[in-house]
């Protein structure tokens, strides 16, 4: 009795069907001429440009289709960039009268304009290595000459003190502030997931993002060898994709080395995913033509672009079907649908809403795809009835009938009436 009773239930239930999973599409990549790249929200940061053509650019902005904004050109021979995301600093060293000046300099990181600046005499040259601590209030300079002298440069660059050792300091954790990952509560069920299908969790970037049914994360490695990847999750968690960046044109004529690529950050924009990782450990054979640095050594940042598909599902009451000519689309594309009733049954209404419950306006069975998973949903009911022939047949019967039994009534009344 129990198994009907469910199978009851289970029919009353809307038919809802999900769409399958998609790969994503590598559409554009390029090289930025920069070893590190950090996201801002509307542009990306570049610091320390591949050396080339005598300039040495120490900093500079991109927009996310591989322009530049502008570049910081550094004319002040060997240097360090800091960077916290909020500012730039830039330290370098200058030699007058056999003094060695320590010069920091801190900038808006948007717009390259200067906002501060402090010297510091009588310091070991750069020829020394020097170690930086970046604080919550302030810049560690750690210097390992033979005389050096450590110091602690507060960040506004208005003062610095010289210390023995960086004791009572806490390295400041650098957090991305314009990433929007899931919570960590939700990461780590993602990791335990993955690690419960032999992905090796133990290099993945650490955050993951949700985009519309999806969400996304970063390994440089998986099962001990060495392959770089998107990991597309369902958000059900019951389904995964390994999207390797291997297939992109940086790997052509090369040989992927352990620890040759390490993968940044990933974000969405504009119905786009954007993915950096820096590729380090050898020189590369070849450069696509957007890099106009030419063959180097030194480590270089990438950006892929991948079109990034959302999801189409439809929801019927299981008296017809919605056939849609495509499980998935990219944001602005054009979808087309179909509503065919059971026999019996007529439409009676049908709605397409997004993942937010947003309403999507359609004409003709059609409507652009917006930035989001769309459900369309169709409600039917039974269609009434039309007499057919047998049916009039009986009827006229039934009137002839009824006429001729009230006939002979009247008839019958009538005789009695005059009999009396």
């Amino acid at each position: 009795m129990k198994k009907y009773i469910i199978a009851f239930i289970l029919l009353l239930m809307p038919f809802v069907v999900k769409a399958e999973m998609r790969d994503l599409e590598l559409i554009d990549q390029y090289n930025t001429g920069y070893s590190d790249i950090y996201y801002m929200g509307d542009y990306f940061l570049l610091i320390n440009s591949v050396y080339s053509e005598n300039k040495d650019y120490a900093f500079a902005t991109m927009d996310y289709d591989g322009n530049y904004l502008y570049e910081f050109e550094n004319t002040h021979g060997s240097r360090r960039v800091l960077f916290d995301y909020n500012h730039v600093y830039l330290l370098y060293t200058t030699n007058s009268n056999n003094v060695n000046t320590l010069h920091v300099e801190k900038y808006n990181p948007k717009t390259g304009e200067k906002i501060a600046n402090i010297s510091i005499n009588n310091v070991d040259s750069f020829a020394y290595t020097y170690y930086f601590h970046i604080y919550e209030d302030s810049i560690g300079i750690e210097s390992h000459g033979v005389i050096g002298t450590d110091f602690i440069v507060q960040k506004d660059l208005s003062s610095y003190e010289a210390v023995t050792n960086f004791d009572g300091y806490t390295e400041q954790v650098l957090v991305n502030p314009n990433l929007n990952y899931v919570p960590d509560s939700k990461n780590k069920e993602i990791y335990s997931y993955l690690e419960d299908n032999h992905i090796d969790s133990g290099t993945l970037s650490g955050s993951s993002i949700l985009i519309g049914d999806y969400y996304y994360t970063l390994t440089n490695s998986n099962e001990g060898e060495v392959n770089p990847s998107i990991i597309m999750i369902d958000k059900e968690l019951d389904e995964y994709d390994l999207i390797s960046i291997k297939n992109s044109k940086l790997y052509d004529g090369s040989k992927v080395q352990r620890d040759s690529v390490t993968l940044r950050e990933m974000v969405k924009y504009n119905d786009k995913l954007l993915v950096t990782f820096t590729y380090h450990g050898m020189c590369l054979k070849k450069h696509d033509a957007s890099n106009r640095f030419g063959n180097s050594c030194a480590p270089d940042s990438y950006v892929q672009i991948y079109k990034v598909f959302y999801n189409i599902y439809t929801k019927t009451d299981g008296n017809g079907e919605v056939k849609v000519s495509q499980n998935t689309a990219d944001g602005g594309e054009g979808v087309t649908f179909e509503i065919i009733p059971k026999e019996g049954y007529v439409l009676s209404e049908v709605k397409v809403t997004d993942a937010l419950g947003n309403v999507i306006v359609f004409k003709d069975y059609k409507f652009t795809m917006p930035s989001a998973d769309v459900t369309i949903e169709a409600v039917f009911v039974k269609a009434a009835t039309n007499p057919n022939t047998k049916d009039l047949i009986g009827l006229f019967i039934t009137i002839i009938v009824l006429s001729l039994i009230t006939f002979v009534y009247n008839f019958v009344n009538k005789e009695r009436k005059e009999t009396i």
